[in-house]
């Protein structure tokens, strides 16, 4: 089954970093040391497909983030939504992870220009599965 972290229930450590309710997101990602951790009990070892649910104002998009799960860590910049109104669910990549109790930190790679991302959600989940609603098939796995 998919592993669902959402902002409702992580850890918030930095500066700047809080809860809104409106959209119920991470959001005033402002900080250099604002950082939200989870901790996930993994029932079966394998590949997992990593989803995010965000949104990010075009003016200040492509901020680099990285996500450390366990062992595994995902390298990327933040896309453009358009408006902080505006959500999108995509896949940001593949990792290997071990069976039981993992910790999963997302943090900025210094300080971000304006706000790194209001996120909502992220999800793991087995390879080959589909992703739960309400997120899409959209890939934004960076291209290399």
């Amino acid at each position: 089954p998919a592993l669902r972290l959402s902002a409702t229930h992580a850890e918030i450590y930095g500066k700047t970093l809080v809860f809104e309710g409106r959209y119920r997101n991470l959001g005033y990602w402002q900080s250099a040391n604002d950082r939200a951790l989870w901790t996930v009990s993994v029932s079966a070892a394998g590949k997992y497909d990593v989803y995010l649910d965000w949104a990010v104002h075009a003016s200040t998009a492509d901020n680099p983030y990285r996500l450390q799960i366990g062992d595994a860590t995902i390298n990327g910049r933040v896309a453009s939504t358009g408006t902080w109104d505006d959500y999108r669910q995509a896949k940001i990549g593949t990792v290997q992870l071990k069976q039981g109790q993992q910790r999963v930190a997302l943090q900025g790679v210094g300080k971000p220009s304006n706000c790194l991302i209001d996120l909502r959600e992220i999800c793991l989940v087995p390879v080959g599965q589909p992703a739960p609603a309400p997120f899409d098939t959209d890939d934004a796995t960076p291209k290399r």
